[in-house]
């Protein structure tokens, strides 16, 4: 079972994929040009839903952690991965602005669901 973001294909060659089953995804990109497959993650949480920066250089996500679900964002080659939600219980299906500067996500920040940036 694999899942493809809409939008994580980009303007370089490079595409963002999402694959896994039973909850255990993991981030792969894969080179379009060469049919290369790069694992990004290899842990034991659901990552999913990724998309790669304006300048290809980092990739958002999301990723279920124990009793939270955050937006993570890590350098292309899979190192330096960290949370840019740490506050939140609820995060999910990042989305780049075009100058690659901030990232729009959903969250359920006071029981409610909302877009933030």
């Amino acid at each position: 079972m694999a899942s493809r973001g809409r939008g994580a294909k980009h303007a370089d060659g490079k595409d963002g994929v999402a694959s896994g089953q039973y909850g255990d995804f993991d981030i792969f990109l894969l080179d379009l040009a060469t049919n290369r497959l790069s694992q990004l993650t290899s842990d034991q949480y659901w990552n999913d839903y990724p998309r790669l920066s304006p300048d290809a250089h980092q990739v958002a996500f999301t990723s279920a952690r124990g009793d939270r679900q955050e937006i993570r964002v890590m350098n292309v080659d899979g190192g330096n991965s960290r949370s840019v939600t740490p506050d939140l219980p609820f995060a999910a299906f990042p989305c780049w602005s075009p100058d690659g500067k901030q990232l729009a996500f959903v969250s359920t920040q006071y029981f409610k669901a909302d877009l933030f940036t």
